[in-house]
């Protein structure tokens, strides 16, 4: 596997910093080791103000840094992440995902994680360091706004591929493909896909979620045609069990990077994420970390850290499934309220789990009603064209009901079908 040719310009010169490599060599070191270490600016700890920190839990119990973790939560780390805080992490993605590159360094792709600041920022790391002007990026369409925006400015040709209420649809994909030879698309100068963008699980702004046949399809593909998935995955733990394996799950060739947040499940302020992928690919986006941010908040990753050695993975799961069905819920009021006042005006499907509603309007284009349910009702709706890689007219909207009461709701959507029947009397 030629990892290089995956990446753009950028990505082929980035080198490590040889001043935030040796600090990773330190770090990795023991009290015991004794070392001296005269070469970052490190500020003295004895200069920090806070000595340590005590985080009360809602269940009433608590977690405290002791002076040693606040200490180091304070102070530069190693830019992949804290190392105890990442074996934590290498091993829940074994126990959920066990890739065929875990653990196995005789695969040119091995499994490797680092610590991101939320998936976003893995998400443009991913990009920022891969897409060229004019490279083939294959979407699913509807496709993550965030997604759309951060592609927009590299300039690439991004294919819409059609999705149903279970996410993208094989066939589709593969009709678009067909265009290509996959027995000459690596040859200097083709221009086969670079990559498959996606959001496999309760998707945004959808909330679909691929079936197990239809990843292994994809997946399938992939392989064919030698692009890349990336996994874009932050509501992975909001539906409930059993979980659909991933694509990470059957990555025999190396061709998945997989971003994972803790927005939804712990905090999305702390912005803490993880990028999952081919080894000489995370290697390139560590570099990239090194010379921007350096690393990951120390005080958010101790925190995390603190909260996961409490729970330990069966409380972490635990924690996973009350969110999925506190979200769950959530979307059943969504719907109730739909059904309440939206039946004669809009239609939808049910999502497989998230927190967002895919509501199609009765109308050509959802946006000048959006408008006016905002100035009229100062009900906030996200329009459909937010999502679509064109600017043509889109009858959607997206609702977001993961914040909100049954209260709320019912009122937004009556407003909004007074709305959207006073916009047809006086445009239709």
């Amino acid at each position: 596997m030629d990892y290089e040719r995956y990446l753009n310009e950028t990505g082929i010169g980035r080198k490590p910093s040889p001043i935030r490599s040796q600090h990773a060599k330190l770090v990795c070191l023991e009290p015991e080791d004794d070392a001296i270490y005269l070469t970052g600016g490190l500020p003295n700890h004895s200069t920090f103000p806070a000595v340590k920190a005590t985080f009360q839990l809602r269940d009433g119990s608590s977690i405290e840094l002791d002076h040693k973790a606040t200490k180091d939560a304070l102070q530069y780390d190693a830019t992949p992440g804290f190392k105890e805080l990442l074996n934590w992490i290498y091993e829940l993605q074994r126990q959920v995902h066990n890739p065929p590159t875990y653990n196995n360094n005789k695969h040119p792709g091995e499994m490797k994680c680092i610590m991101t600041n939320g998936a976003q920022h893995g998400l443009s790391l991913v990009m920022g360091n891969l897409v060229c002007k004019d490279d083939i990026c294959l979407m699913e369409s509807p496709a993550y706004a965030g997604a759309i925006s951060v592609l927009n400015h590299l300039k690439p040709k991004m294919i819409p591929i059609d999705t149903d209420k279970h996410g993208i649809i094989p066939s589709e994909l593969r009709k678009v493909l067909s265009r290509w030879n996959p027995s000459t698309i690596q040859q200097p100068g083709k221009d086969g896909p670079k990559l498959l963008y996606c959001v496999p699980t309760c998707g945004n702004p959808t909330g679909a979620s691929l079936t197990l046949e239809r990843k292994k399809e994809i997946y399938e593909l992939a392989r064919e045609y030698k692009f890349l998935i990336i996994e874009d995955d932050p509501y992975f733990y909001l539906r409930s069990k059993p979980y659909v394996p991933s694509f990470l799950s059957m990555d025999t060739d190396g061709l998945v990077l997989r971003m994972d947040s803790v927005s939804k499940v712990v905090s999305a302020g702390i912005r803490i994420g993880v990028l999952t992928g081919p080894a000489p690919l995370i290697d390139t986006f560590t570099c990239n970390i090194e010379t921007s941010v350096q690393h990951t908040s120390g005080l958010s990753q101790q925190f995390l850290l603190a909260l996961l050695k409490k729970w330990g993975y069966e409380g972490f799961f635990a924690n996973a499934d009350k969110m999925a069905s506190f979200y769950e819920k959530r979307k059943y009021e969504c719907l109730e309220a739909a059904r309440n006042h939206l039946q004669d005006v809009a239609e939808w499907d049910e999502p497989a789990g998230g927190m967002f509603l895919w509501i199609k309007l009765k109308v050509k284009d959802a946006h000048p009603v959006v408008e006016k349910l905002i100035q009229e009702k100062n009900v906030f709706v996200a329009p459909g064209w937010y999502f679509t890689l064109d600017s043509k007219p889109c009858p959607y909207i997206r609702v977001a009901f993961s914040n909100t009461t049954y209260e709320n709701m019912n009122k937004a959507f009556e407003s909004l079908a007074q709305v959207i029947q006073k916009y047809k009397s006086e445009n239709e």
